[in-house]
């Protein structure tokens, strides 16, 4: 897969949706939506029960404007009682307005476009008293570098660590096919060789690694390398430097945190894509008869 498909394919969901792709940029940045999340389409004219705190409502309208409703929940005296987020995209122009009132916050939608739901529980909290569409300093990839790992493995490796399993399992179901008398290449094997159940176990086990680290210092530098335009450096204090970079990229670039999650999730893809390559040899052989 090219780096450029890579960085790209994560707005899959949002398209084939039918919300557009400006839109889904800008949300994708300004609240914490995993790329992959459900998209659940409504029925008729959208009800109060759809706008339960945390869920947002999408209406796309037949002009491919957009109007989008989210309910923030009572946070106390730190943030105020509960109030509602209108979240529109009009002439290619995003904003967010907050309002008290449900009627002013889904003003304009229509059951002549299409409506959606998207069920999130921790949206990123964007504050009443800012201007439209900044982003308040409660968005935790404001704070200190640890905390951009602990975000980063919370929002995206639930759902990537279940792929992942799905991976190892779909791996050892194969291993029996996979020869021991034969290298990677489907070689026969030199001494310093791993045969082709080696491999497999070995590509396994990596998985489960990634699975297990997630978001880490390495991935980190790999996912500046394929962004540009980010001054990556080496050598003694470089992480906090590197890190300084990423929190940059993260809170300002659309759509970074989920390039990052692709990073990441590719890894996995690539040992798995090792044993498949290695099984499909084999049974091609077999049905070749050699």
């Amino acid at each position: 897969m090219k780096i450029s498909e890579l960085l790209t394919e994560d707005l899959t969901n949002f398209r084939e949706a039918g919300i557009p792709v400006e839109f889904a940029k800008n949300i994708l940045r300004k609240f914490k939506i995993s790329q992959d999340t459900d998209i659940s389409p409504i029925e008729g004219k959208p009800k109060a029960s759809d706008i339960k705190d945390g869920n947002m409502v999408i209406n796309v309208l037949p002009n491919e404007d957009v109007v989008a409703v989210l309910k923030r929940p009572d946070t106390g005296p730190m943030m105020g009682p509960s109030f509602y987020q209108r979240i529109t995209l009009a002439n290619g122009e995003f904003n967010i307005e907050s309002t008290d009132s449900l009627k002013a916050a889904t003003k304009g939608m229509t059951t002549r476009g299409k409506l959606y739901q998207i069920s999130a529980d921790n949206f990123v909290y964007v504050s009443r008293d800012k201007k439209s569409g900044e982003e308040d300093s409660a968005d935790p990839l404001a704070g200190g570098d640890e905390g951009i790992y602990a975000y980063m493995n919370d929002a995206f490796m639930p759902k990537m660590r279940a792929k992942m399993e799905k991976m190892v399992d779909d791996i050892y179901t194969k291993l029996r096919k996979l020869d021991k008398t034969k290298n990677r290449a489907g070689n026969t094997l030199y001494y310093t060789d791993k045969n082709q159940q080696e491999e497999a176990i070995s590509a396994a086990g990596a998985i489960e690694k990634i699975a297990q680290d997630g978001f880490t210092q390495e991935t980190m530098r790999q996912f500046l390398k394929t962004v540009g335009n980010v001054q990556i450096t080496s050598g003694f204090g470089s992480i906090p430097r590197n890190e300084k970079e990423l929190r940059k990229l993260l809170k300002n670039e659309p759509n970074a945190r989920a390039k990052w999650a692709q990073i990441v999730m590719q890894a996995a893809r690539q040992q798995h894509k090792s044993v498949n390559d290695m099984y499909y040899q084999s049974t091609m052989k077999g049905l070749q008869g050699n």
